[in-house]
């Protein structure tokens, strides 16, 4: 407020925060040391890195080169370096290429190799990320890259392993090629399960050659594929999907998003749900069958056919169409069991009388569900 008796400007409680003055350039790159020293808080930069899927840490953001956008001091993240240097007055920062320790884009590497070499973890997290897969340790030290061969020192994620192999200097990195023998005919796996047992990285690949005839979404798609062991190591694809590990000794399976705990299906809406289409023959059925009977026999019933895919089950854990409980056989006839849509499947209710009492053989014969 201003006092006239005193001729001075009071400021009571009003505050005015700092202005940060714009110290970049537009259109000029800037290390990450650069934009710091010139006033940029550190958060800044790990935004920017961030919205990029990098990991926002200080060893990367120190070694990162940021384009300033506009006149207003935004920026965005270009690139990752081993060693940042300065362009000088009204040039481009960049990285220097002459100090960081290049892999060559004709061979392949473990990730452990590449991880171990300054620089290159942020790129292998990059190329996880973009692949859509597990960023971990043990995960990252077994998988297989390819560099591309840029300046940046961009990789490519080509494959998991379960066990990557050191092929020496001038030659590429492999996937293990074990014997191969140690799955058990007649059990489905999951393609991740086969590769941590080594030496089925060939044989995955060939499986899923007709589907995925470009090697490097084979590669991409080859751990969460459900697989069949025929003996002898060789294997049949199932199917491509959410992939889920069943146990020891029992079949892995597809996870079925329809599959709701408390929800009810016929056996075939089941099998329907347990893989994905676009796949090949869809038949990770053939596990659900099994699981099915397995079902039918604990609750004393007989395991035909008709039983399996008639029949109304309840999913027991969500989307683990694997486990599931009997409630009730609808009858011989397909069109018995009725696909509920949204709500649960249920047994077509058929001359069933109100006030008459029946015996539960008679209503099952009906094709009555609920007892």
């Amino acid at each position: 407020m201003f006092n006239p008796t005193r001729g001075v400007l009071v400021l009571g409680s009003l505050f005015f925060a700092p202005v940060l003055a714009v110290n970049c350039s537009k259109g000029l790159s800037y290390c990450g040391t650069a934009l710091i020293s010139r006033g940029y808080d550190q958060q800044r930069l790990v935004d920017a890195l961030e919205k990029t899927g990098q990991a926002g840490i200080s060893s990367i953001i120190n070694g990162s080169v940021y384009h300033c956008d506009d006149d207003s001091g935004n920026i965005s993240f270009v690139t990752t370096c081993d060693v940042c240097k300065d362009g000088g007055a009204g040039h481009d920062d960049s990285c220097d290429t002459s100090k960081r320790a290049n892999c060559d884009a004709r061979f392949t590497y473990c990730g452990s190799t590449l991880t171990s070499r300054a620089g290159y973890s942020p790129q292998v997290e990059s190329a996880l990320r973009q692949a859509s897969q597990p960023i971990n340790s043990g995960f990252t030290s077994q998988s297989l890259f390819k560099c591309t061969g840029d300046a940046s020192g961009t990789v490519e994620f080509l494959s998991y392993c379960g066990s990557c192999v050191d092929g020496g200097a001038g030659n590429s990195d492999s996937c293990a090629d074990k014997s191969g023998s140690n799955c058990s005919s007649g059990i489905a796996y999951c393609g991740f399960n086969l590769l941590n047992k080594g030496g089925y990285h060939t044989r995955l690949s060939n499986a899923l050659q007709s589907v995925f005839p470009d090697s490097a979404e084979r590669d991409q798609k080859m751990g969460v594929s459900l697989f069949m062991c025929n003996g002898n190591g060789n294997v049949t694809a199932l199917s491509t999907c959410n992939c889920l590990n069943g146990g020891s000794g029992a079949n892995d399976y597809c996870a079925s998003p329809s599959c709701k705990k408390g929800v009810n299906f016929c056996g075939t809406s089941l099998m329907q749900n347990s893989g994905n289409s676009a796949m090949l023959t869809l038949l990770a059925p053939g596990a659900q069958r099994s699981t099915l009977a397995a079902a039918l026999s604990a609750a004393g019933q007989p395991t035909d056919n008709a039983h399996v895919e008639n029949s109304v089950f309840t999913c027991q854990v969500d989307i683990q169409a694997n486990k599931v409980k009997f409630l009730s056989f609808c009858g011989n006839n397909a069109t018995q069991c009725i696909n509920g849509g949204a709500a649960s499947d249920h047994c077509q209710p058929t001359k069933c009388r109100f006030g008459i009492d029946y015996c539960g053989k008679t209503l099952l014969a009906k094709g009555k569900s609920n007892p």
